[in-house]
Order: structure tokens, then C-alpha cells, then sequence
């Protein structure tokens, strides 16, 4: 028991480490998480339990599925309207802005924090449990085929590095937030391999139980309060419509998450799909090691044009979420739930 619930915090520290590193690092809002009080305290565990929360209950209940997984994701990004408040950006810097609602932004931040705050690190840390997978079987067949091929890694690991370098101030301080973040997740990963050997356990045994639950989303709940009132409250607009219009897409894809979790199939755990291939540990050390070296080259060599492949960038995931969104709406319609 003592020695599963050493696994247990090792495991909840391993993948808070990796969301964070995708979900802050990459985009260049928080370069040093592990070097600091505050990212230890607030950054690292801010993203941990949210992914932590959403895995138990989904996996914990065998209620995982696509359109589930994306609305969770959505969920997540909800938190940039009262924690960071981007989705209110001021006028200036609001590309796209609808009633007060940074309307681009949002979209970036909502395929942001699905696929790379939630869905990449989940399917990375489950890789590390062998074939005892619960997330793995219930994305759709092309999401697999992406996470499992060493080209689908090699596109991610260029699109973020382009992330990574043009929103760094300067090459250097690339090279001063790698050397501050890929060496801990490595440690981290191998740390786990090394305590995990023979066999890890399955995912429901390492994910929050039922008691453990309740004390996580309330630190979670939190960490949003300090959030909202702690970082430039004054910029939290009026009511109505700016704030109104958060609290719908609270309700609209917290009722489309409700959705999801009634009409996913109840399967028995750890089944396997057809096809079982998933990232290796050479593939995600190549990517970390490719990652921290194309970052600065991109910060160099795009200078000149920033503005325009930023925008390109900003576009592309804007389209990406609403893309996943339709993907999520229609598997969940025709009731088609990935084959497990």
C-alpha cells in the first residue's frame, strides 16, 4: 500500500510537470515553472489537478471517450476569462473582439489548452504504463495514429518550437528555459521508470480516488480564487455582456461534458484497440532534445517575419478548435464512440 502511494504522488508530479511544460512553458507565459516558489505552488499544480481531476472521472467511472476528453479540455480554458483574464483583453490588442470577448483569442486558447494542456500530456504519462491503458482506447483512430507515429511528433515538436521561439524575448532566454525544464521532465521520466519496473500499475490505481477527489478540487477551486483576485482584478469587466457570456459557454460546454459522460459506453478497464502502438521513450526524448534546439534557430531565423507566421499560427489553432469542437459534436450525435 506504502508503496503505491509513493507511485501514486510520483505519477500526480510526473504528469503536473509535463502539463505545465506544454501548457505554460511552450507558449512562453511561464519559462522557468520548475526554478520558482510560484510555479511549484500555483503553475505546476494548477495544471496537474486539472488534468488529474478530469482523468479520475472519466477513467475511474470507464466514461472516457473523444467528445468527453474535448469538452473537458474546453472546461480547462475557461479558466483564461477570471485567472489570467485574456478572454478580455483590452480593445487594443483584441484582434477579434464580440461584446468585450477577445473572440480570437478564446479560440486559441480553447485548442491550446485541449490539445496541449490536457490531450498530449495525458497520452505521453499513459505511455509510461505499458499496455494497461485506459485514455488511449477511447480517442478516435486518426488522434492515435498522430500520437503513435514518429512524424505526427515531429510536426508537434516543430509547431510548438515555432510557439516556443517567436514568443521568447531572445534566443538566450530559449536556451535558459530549456535547460530550466527538458533536463527535470527527463529526470522526472526517468525516475518513474526506474520505480515503476516490472509492471505499473493501471491508471485507475494511480489516478485521485474517492477521498482524495473532494481535498483536489477544493485546492483547485483555490487556485482559481487566487487567480481571479490576486492577478490585476481590475480587469475583470462588467457583467453584462462581457461576463455574462463566459458564464453561457460555462453552462454550454459543461452541459455538452454532461452529454458526453451519459452517452460514453461503459467498458471494462484497460481495454486495448486495435492498433496499440504509442509514443516511446526515444520518440519523446528526440522531440524534447529537437525542441529545445529548433526553438531558438526559430527565434532567430523568423524574426524579421514574426507578425506574419504568429498569425499564421494563431489561425491555424483557431481553425483546429473549431474543428475538434465539430469532430467532438459529431461523434457525440451519431453516437459513435471510438472501437476499444
Amino acid at each position: 500500500m506504502q508503496r503505491l502511494a509513493s507511485r501514486k504522488a510520483l505519477f500526480w508530479l510526473l504528469y503536473a510537470a509535463y502539463a505545465a511544460f506544454f501548457g505554460e512553458v511552450l507558449p512562453g507565459s511561464t519559462p522557468y515553472p520548475f526554478t520558482t516558489v510560484a510555479g511549484w505552488l500555483i503553475t505546476v499544480p494548477f495544471y496537474g489537478l486539472h488534468g488529474l481531476l478530469v482523468a479520475a472521472l472519466l477513467v475511474r467511472h470507464r466514461r472516457v471517450s473523444w467528445p468527453g476528453l474535448v469538452f473537458a479540455g474546453a472546461l480547462f480554458a475557461l479558466y483564461e476569462a477570471y485567472g489570467t483574464k485574456m478572454f478580455w483583453r483590452p480593445a487594443g490588442e483584441a484582434v477579434w473582439a464580440v461584446h468585450g470577448l477577445a473572440v480570437l483569442t478564446m479560440l486559441v486558447l480553447f485548442a491550446w489548452h485541449t490539445w496541449f494542456s490536457l490531450l498530449t500530456p495525458l497520452v505521453i504519462v499513459e505511455a509510461f504504463l505499458g499496455n494497461r491503458r485506459a485514455i488511449w482506447p477511447g480517442l478516435p483512430g486518426a488522434v492515435r495514429r498522430f500520437y503513435a507515429h514518429p512524424g505526427g511528433w515531429g510536426a508537434l515538436t516543430v509547431f510548438a518550437a515555432l510557439f516556443w521561439g517567436l514568443y521568447t524575448p531572445s534566443a538566450a532566454a530559449v536556451v535558459r528555459s530549456a535547460l530550466a525544464t527538458v533536463p527535470v521532465l527527463a529526470g522526472l521520466t526517468w525516475w518513474w521508470n526506474r520505480t515503476a519496473r516490472p509492471a505499473p500499475p493501471a491508471l485507475a490505481e494511480l489516478l485521485p480516488g474517492p477521498r482524495a477527489l473532494p481535498w483536489l478540487a477544493a485546492w483547485l477551486l483555490g487556485l482559481y480564487g487566487l487567480l481571479a483576485w490576486g492577478l490585476e482584478p481590475q480587469r475583470i469587466p462588467p457583467v453584462w455582456p462581457a461576463q455574462v457570456m463566459v458564464w453561457a459557454l460555462y453552462a454550454l460546454f459543461g452541459g455538452l461534458f454532461a452529454w458526453a459522460w451519459k452517452a460514453a459506453p461503459r467498458t471494462p478497464a484497460n481495454a486495448l484497440p486495435t492498433d496499440t502502438r504509442q509514443p516511446t521513450a526515444r520518440t519523446l526524448l528526440g522531440a524534447g532534445l529537437a525542441l529545445s534546439l529548433l526553438a531558438p534557430v526559430a527565434h532567430g531565423a523568423l524574426a524579421p517575419w514574426r507578425s506574419t507566421v504568429v498569425a499564421a499560427l494563431w489561425l491555424g489553432l483557431a481553425l483546429l478548435a473549431v474543428g475538434t469542437w465539430i469532430s467532438a459534436l459529431v461523434a457525440l450525435g451519431r453516437g459513435q464512440f471510438p472501437r476499444r
